[in-house]
């Protein structure tokens, strides 16, 4: 029997993470002489919780092995602490051998309809298959309340996340094709039969030899007619049939007629003409009753002359355009021509009858057109009235109107008070700018207007000319050394090489950067001299 400090001694052990009191082992081993070692150390023993034992192996060991050696102070025989053998021997009782270790899966596995239900659940609640945000455990909990699976929340929550997110989005719409309904449907028990029930007819069916008998009667007694093509600038009223024709085919009843789509046109009270002069050799009180008839319209609308047109009315206007007031002569006196033509055609039997001749040939002998009237120089053929559907548009060249080419700037640089009005004034119509935006613009381009109107227009970069610039020219440019006489040249030459030797801060056009340049060597000569 070894001492209870040298128990242990020589022996490498190794507890196993997930042993319940791993720490309380460990501290025993190391009182007790032994070694605490790695689980990949060479000569170890692996202990561990009973349930965790699965190999039939003297180096793995029941955690109860330590404790038992401790209690009773010697080292026991590590069978009992080993895990049971594969097989257990054979029994009379049994005809063929069993394990004796329990199986560590107790949970069911989910089935393809229920996974199929979870994910119809989530198209329900308007969410993506994939879609992992919202499916929280409020989620499942719904869910397990409307009974979509026989699953507690935990098992639905644990599963979505493990399982089913974790797909691809064609798996997941594979396995929704499994999809037979939730769990709390009242039709669950019913007959898995796939094809539903047919829905009960609301109507009794129609009698269908009645129908087609009647069908070939109605084709045979009225003749098929096929109605003409509508033009697009006509409409067309269909023909009414009359009641005599109508009952010969198919009996209709007042209710059975729809209704006029067009008011019909009201039937002229007045009589014609062959009429009226049979009435006129009546009594006097047929004669009082019948009114002048109307007057035949004839269109005045002014199109281009065909090229059949009689040549002696080609001969008197090949030259040009009849004008506006020649056309109102030329309608009016074709109007005049086809009224004269009928009245010659019937007697004139009374004396307002005759007035009104006499009235109309005055007008005619007073509408005749000039031969001395005016003729355009562009020749386009003869204006005759014709039918409106037969007009032709005539086209005249159109004539662009170009705006008045104003001076940029019809005054100098301002010098006084009144000028810098004006100049302010002129700036903010041909800008729309603000006072103070007309300020900063001539600020900036040193009280050249040119300069200022084109900065506020957007067509020059939008940097300003800051004292930072300032400084780039003094230090690139030597200023104080320039004076008033010095060229456009000259100065356009400095500020382009200092350009290239250093740019400014901001990108400033060359026109800007030369009056500005000027603009200092005004100023600095203007200054006094210093006191010597």
């Amino acid at each position: 029997m070894t001492g209870p400090r040298s128990l242990f001694a020589g022996m490498k052990f190794h507890v196993h993470k997930r042993t319940l009191a791993r720490d309380k082992a460990e501290e025993l081993i190391k009182e007790h002489g032994g070694e605490v070692v790695d689980a990949n150390a060479e000569g170890r023993i692996l202990l561990m919780d009973n349930q965790r034992l699965e190999k039939h192996a003297d180096d793995h060991l029941n955690v109860e092995y330590i404790y038992e050696c401790i209690k009773k102070k010697m080292l026991l025989d590590r069978d009992p602490f080993m895990a049971p053998a594969d097989w257990a021997d054979d029994d009379d009782d049994y005809d063929q051998d069993e394990p004796e270790v329990r199986a560590k899966r107790t949970r069911t596995p989910y089935t393809l309809p229920e996974q199929a239900a979870m994910l119809q659940y989530k198209l329900d609640m308007h969410l993506k298959l994939n879609q992992s945000s919202g499916c929280h455990r409020k989620f499942w909990t719904i869910a397990a309340a409307k009974r979509i699976t026989n699953r507690t929340v935990e098992s639905m929550l644990d599963h979505h996340k493990r399982r089913l997110v974790v797909l691809t989005l064609p798996q997941l719409r594979e396995i929704l094709t499994h999809f037979k309904g939730y769990a709390g449907d009242p039709d669950e028990d019913d007959d898995d039969d796939d094809e539903a029930p047919a829905p009960r007819p609301t109507k009794a069916p129609l009698p269908v030899e009645r129908v087609k008998a009647l069908r070939m009667a109605s084709r045979e007694d009225v003749p098929r007619t096929v109605a003409p093509r509508k033009q697009p600038h006509r409409t067309s009223r269909e023909r009414r049939v009359p009641l005599d024709e109508s009952a010969e085919s198919e009996d209709f009843t007042d209710e059975e007629v729809p209704p006029p789509m067009f008011s019909t046109q009201k039937e002229s009270t007045r009589l014609k003409r062959s009429q009226r002069s049979s009435h006129s050799s009546g009594s006097e009180s047929d004669v009082d009753v019948v009114t002048r008839p109307k007057k035949p319209r004839v269109s005045a609308r002014m199109v281009l002359s065909d090229e059949n047109e009689d040549e002696s009315d080609a001969e008197d206007n090949d030259d040009g355009v009849v004008p506006d007031s020649q056309q109102s002569h030329d309608s009016a006196a074709t109007i005049d021509d086809a009224t004269q033509t009928e009245e010659s055609q019937a007697p004139i039997t009374d004396a307002a009858d005759a007035q009104s001749a006499s009235k109309r040939s005055a007008k005619k002998k007073a509408a005749a057109p000039s031969p001395g009237r005016p003729k355009a120089a562009n020749s386009f053929g003869r204006i005759v009235p014709r039918h409106k559907h037969t007009m032709r548009p005539i086209a005249v060249p159109g004539v662009v109107a170009r705006p008045s080419e104003l001076a940029p700037f019809p005054m100098p640089a301002p010098t006084t008070p009144a000028q810098l009005r004006a100049l302010r004034k002129f700036m903010f119509l041909h800008s729309g700018m603000p006072d103070e935006a007309i300020d900063h613009a001539l600020y900036s381009s040193c009280g050249n207007p040119v300069l200022a109107i084109h900065y506020l227009r957007g067509n020059l970069p939008l940097g300003c000319w800051t004292p930072d610039d300032d400084s780039w020219l003094y230090e690139n440019v030597t200023v104080t050394s320039l004076t008033l006489d010095e060229t456009d040249e000259t100065l356009t030459a400095l500020v382009e090489a200092a350009f290239r030797s250093a740019k400014p801060t901001r990108p400033h056009p060359l026109e800007m950067a030369v009056e500005r340049l000027r603009f200092l060597v005004r100023e600095l000569s203007m200054q006094p001299a210093p006191d010597s």
